[in-house]
């Protein structure tokens, strides 16, 4: 299963969730396409360690990956925003994160 930005590179315009099931090119087909969530109301910034994510059947990063960090904020200097981690067994972890 793979996760990116819907349209070109800012994942706060919206996220789809596919499976490369055609010619297994890493590049999202209509056809492949799982789930699709919106853009992120007002000044959010998502800022991903990887401009694509990929998981395994079982959860976890394919092999060769490294871990992924995923900084949330909101337009806001100063605020407390959050950063999510995946490590290369699937494991989440949510902490708060000073957004600049």
């Amino acid at each position: 299963v793979f996760v990116s930005p819907t349209t070109g590179t800012d994942w706060a315009d919206g996220v789809s969730v596919w499976m490369d099931t055609g010619s297994m090119d890493g590049v999202m087909q209509a056809s492949e396409e799982l789930r699709r969530t919106n853009a992120m109301p007002g000044d959010v910034s998502i800022s991903p360690s990887a401009s694509i994510m990929q998981f395994t059947g079982s959860g976890m990063l394919p092999n060769g990956a490294s871990a992924i960090s995923i900084d949330l904020c909101d337009g806001r200097a100063g605020e407390t925003g959050t950063r999510i981690s995946v490590t290369l067994g699937g494991r989440i972890r949510a902490e708060n994160l000073l957004c600049s």
